[in-house]
C-alpha cells in the first residue's frame, strides 16, 4: 500500500513523498526522480516491486511536483544533497526502513552520485542503481552559454531557461510521451543558476570518481539521445573496485522504466537488489 509523508529540509521546506510498503518486505529502494518530473510517475514501478516484496520510497525534489520550493530554481546544488540526507534519515529513523538500497534516474542519478561522494549516509547503503545518469549532454554546449552560466549565474541566476528536451526521445512508447506532454506537474523550464550548478557538479562527479565505493549497477539505453553515452561509459569505467555492473539495452531510449520493454528493466533491477538482501 502507498502512504504519503513529508520530509522537512534543513532550510525548512516541506518535501512531499510516498512510501509503498507492506509487512514482510525484503528491503526498500529509495528512488530519486529526474529533473522536471515527479514521484507519482513511478507508481507502476512501485506496485511491481511491492508484489515482489520490495518497497519503494520517493520524494518530489524541491521545486518539483507537490514539494515546496521555487519552480526550476536552486541556490546551490548542495541543497539537493542535504535534502537526500534528510530523506534517508527520515526513512531510517522515523519510518523504520532497513535493508536500504538507493537509485536514481538521469538528474536524480547525478544527485545520488554527488551525495555518495560527499556525504556519509545515516544508514549503510547496500547498493546503488543508476539509470542514464546525467553526466553530460550528448552535444557540445555553446561557448556563450557556458560563459553566461559561469559569470552571470550569481547575479542573474533566477532567469528562466526553457528545457531543451526532445520529449519524443524520452521513450519509444508513444503513450508515455503523450502523457508526459499532458502532465501539468512536469516542469517545462529551469534557471541559469540550476544550469551552472549542474555543469559544475557533472565535472565534480568525474573529479571525485575514486570516492564512490558503493556496489552499483549502471543502466543505459543504446538509443538514449538525452545524455552523453560516452560520459556515462567513461564514468563507469573509472569507478574503483570490481563491485560494479554495466548493462545497455539495445534500441531503448532515455526512460528505461517507461519503455514498452520496461518489464525487462524491472527484472534486471530486481535481480541486482536480490543479491544485496
Amino acid at each position: 500500500m502507498r502512504e504519503d509523508f513529508e520530509v522537512l529540509t534543513v532550510d525548512q521546506l516541506r518535501l512531499k513523498g510516498s512510501l509503498w510498503s507492506q509487512p514482510g518486505l525484503k528491503g526498500t529502494l529509495i528512488w530519486i526522480h529526474g529533473y522536471g518530473e515527479h514521484r507519482l510517475r513511478y507508481a507502476v514501478f512501485a506496485e511491481w516491486l511491492l508484489k515482489r516484496r520490495i518497497g519503494l520510497a520517493i520524494v518530489d525534489l524541491r521545486g518539483h511536483g507537490d514539494s515546496e520550493g521555487r519552480r526550476g530554481q536552486i541556490q546551490k546544488f548542495e541543497d539537493y544533497l542535504e535534502d537526500l540526507h534528510s530523506l534517508i534519515r527520515y526513512l531510517v529513523h522515523q519510518a523504520g526502513i532497513n535493508a536500504v538500497m538507493i537509485g536514481g534516474h538521469s538528474f536524480g542519478a547525478l544527485v545520488l552520485i554527488r551525495y555518495l561522494q560527499t556525504r556519509t549516509p545515516p544508514s549503510r547503503i547496500r547498493g546503488v542503481v543508476l539509470i542514464a545518469p546525467f553526466l553530460g549532454l550528448p552535444n557540445p554546449i555553446p561557448g556563450w552559454k557556458c560563459k553566461l552560466s559561469r559569470h552571470c549565474s550569481s547575479v542573474l541566476g533566477f532567469l528562466p531557461l526553457p528545457i531543451d528536451l526532445q520529449i519524443e526521445r524520452l521513450s519509444r512508447d508513444r503513450s508515455i510521451v503523450a502523457a508526459y506532454r499532458r502532465d501539468a506537474r512536469v516542469l517545462k523550464w529551469t534557471s541559469l543558476r540550476w544550469f551552472a550548478e549542474t555543469l559544475k557538479n557533472q565535472q565534480l562527479a568525474f573529479d571525485r570518481v575514486n570516492e564512490f565505493h558503493t556496489t552499483v549497477i549502471v543502466l543505459l539505453g543504446s538509443e538514449d539521445a538525452l545524455v552523453s553515452q560516452a560520459r556515462v561509459r567513461q564514468f563507469y569505467e573509472s569507478l574503483p573496485g570490481k563491485k560494479k555492473q554495466y548493462l545497455e539495452f539495445p534500441g531503448l531510449y532515455h526512460e528505461l522504466l517507461f519503455e514498452e520493454q520496461a518489464a525487462q528493466v524491472y527484472e534486471v533491477i530486481r535481480a541486482f537488489l536480490r543479491r544485496l538482501f
